[in-house]
């Protein structure tokens, strides 16, 4: 997050820099679940089920987005989802699940080395709702940035005819 307010603060944004930003906190995201799939081998399938979400509910969203000729993957409309619409207009409430989505991943990381009980506290009923929380508006925005093609697919077959 702080590479975008540093983008703001020098009034250096771009839909270049959006994308790359995006990039690099889906890269980062993939590897430490990579990490976390050879530590917890039981768990492979949802790591990877994890991963496939993130990426793919990010492209569709910026294929959707960019399809329809919104400047950022984080701009809405009021047909949206309420939740999607909170996640995205609301910089704080996106920061929060990001974080505690980030943190649970870490946390996890952290408890394959140190068993201690506040961790695992912290870990499961601190962290772990904000990040399901966090999965499931991945699963909304694949959804919705899905119907968002179908419309604009749709629209433009209707201008055709």
């Amino acid at each position: 997050m702080a590479d975008g307010h540093a983008a703001r603060y020098f009034n250096q944004c771009s839909q270049l820099g959006g994308m790359l930003d995006m990039l690099t906190d889906r890269a980062s995201t993939v590897a430490l679940m990579i990490l976390l799939s050879n530590f917890y081998s039981d768990y492979l399938y949802w790591f990877m089920g994890l991963i496939v979400l993130d990426i793919v509910s990010h492209f569709a969203r910026i294929s959707a987005n960019l399809m329809t000729g919104k400047l950022s993957h984080k701009m809405t409309e009021s047909k949206h989802h309420w939740l999607l619409n909170i996640y995205y207009e609301n910089k704080y409430f996106l920061a929060l699940l990001c974080g505690m989505n980030e943190g649970f991943f870490l946390f996890t990381y952290l408890s394959h080395f140190i068993q201690l009980p506040i961790i695992s506290f912290v870990q499961w009923y601190i962290l772990f709702p904000g990040s399901f929380l966090k999965q499931s508006i991945s699963v909304l925005q694949f959804y919705q940035s899905l119907q968002d093609i179908v419309d604009f697919d749709e629209s433009k077959m209707k201008s055709i005819n």
